[in-house]
């Protein structure tokens, strides 16, 4: 990814106009797994690949000037486009935006570690777990297994985790529905897409079949969860502040990170 950018002759920017603090923020949302393990309690911020990206967001601007987004993307000024999917149809709204020749290149991860999936779960609403000390985990696992049962699942406000309903969505989205305007029987528009700041929209009567394997092979090849811990990530962004602010080197500061960091996770595995 960070080759690929640095040889775009074109890329201003690396993505939505997203300044050094809010980059290092983002993608390390979605691969803080990386970097701390919560089971040992080890933490790997004095490694190459924290210090490449490190050195990577220091070269990124730390505001913008009042451009046009829209301009910006479509003349190829930014580099990614970083998008959710909560829907079918968000894929065929990324390719009405952007083109056939949209390429989805997954989420930024280190070489070596491709086999993690291109995508990255985003949580949204309640989420579920079992408490490893909990005494009644047979009644928590029984509760889990009714939030999975395909009724429940359908209640899911994106993407639900049974690929059976997942696949019903898919389906619907797939099929084109009819209606009489004016005597005339016509595609039914199904979904609205805003194409530009100005609030202009296109509307869509299905999904394709390509839109459909996009999505399935999005979901199917996502394996990682995103979130960080606030007061991790506050000690994160107060030293890498520094760093951006040229107080001290990248090396330095991720040995910093790396201690405090440390700290931190023991106090609270303890």
């Amino acid at each position: 990814m960070l080759e690929a950018y640095r040889r775009n002759s074109q890329a201003e920017f690396f993505s939505n106009f997203m300044n050094n603090e809010t980059t290092l923020d983002h993608i390390l949302a979605g691969c803080m797994g990386n970097f701390v393990d919560w089971e040992s309690g080890e933490c790997h911020f004095e490694t190459p690949a924290f210090l490449e990206f490190l050195e990577f967001c220091n070269t990124l601007p730390e505001g913008f000037e009042d451009i046009s987004f829209y301009d910006a993307l479509h003349d190829g000024r930014i580099f990614c486009q970083g998008t959710a999917l909560w829907v079918p149809w968000d894929v065929a709204a990324e390719r009405t935006w952007f083109g056939e020749d949209l390429v989805w290149p997954g989420y930024p991860v280190a070489d070596g570690e491709k086999d993690l999936g291109g995508g990255v779960a985003s949580p949204r609403g309640e989420a579920f777990s079992i408490c490893k000390n909990s005494s009644n985990k047979e009644a928590a696992w029984d509760f889990l297994k009714g939030c999975l049962a395909e009724d429940a699942q359908r209640e899911v406000t994106g993407i639900p985790l049974l690929r059976s309903v997942s696949e019903e969505r898919i389906q619907e989205a797939l099929t084109i529905e009819y209606e009489t305007v004016d005597g005339r029987e016509q595609e039914k528009i199904r979904h609205e897409i805003i194409l530009s700041e100005r609030g202009d929209t296109i509307g869509l009567t299905h999904i394709t079949e390509a839109d459909a394997a996009i999505y399935r092979s999005i979901i199917e090849n996502t394996h990682r969860s995103s979130g960080s811990d606030p007061g991790m990530m506050a000690i994160i962004m107060e030293e890498a502040g520094v760093y951006f602010d040229g107080g001290k080197d990248a090396a330095t500061i991720a040995d910093i990170i790396q201690n405090r960091v440390g700290l931190y996770v023991g106090e609270r595995m303890n």
